[in-house]
């Protein structure tokens, strides 16, 4: 990894690329709340710099630029985790009480 031009960091590119482009279609399932538009735009964000990155590495953009866009991805996806498991505990939460009441 200490070399820029070998491939494995084309293959690491590629992958945030391909992340990338999983959360920008991911961006758009959630129905609309607060707490969803956060995610949302953590996505499309996610989704730029994914792609953003394949697009400069392809380019031969300076690393600082790239590694830049990977700092910033260490925030966005980490707090953009912890939403969905937010989003996810409430879906279970219905879940088990719709599962608990009576039916008449």
């Amino acid at each position: 990894m200490d070399n820029p031009q070998s491939i494995m960091w084309v293959i690491e590119v590629l992958g945030y690329g391909f992340m990338g482009l999983a959360t920008l279609s991911a961006a758009f399932v959630f129905p609309t709340g607060n707490l969803e538009n956060i995610i949302r735009w953590l996505f499309i964000i996610n989704g730029a710099l994914g792609i953003g990155g394949m697009i400069g590495y392809a380019l031969g953009w300076s690393m600082n630029i790239l590694l830049g866009g990977l700092v910033v991805w260490d925030i966005i996806m980490p707090v953009s985790s912890f939403l969905i498991a937010i989003i996810f505990r409430r879906i279970m939460r219905i879940g088990y009480s719709l599962q608990a009441t009576p039916s008449t």
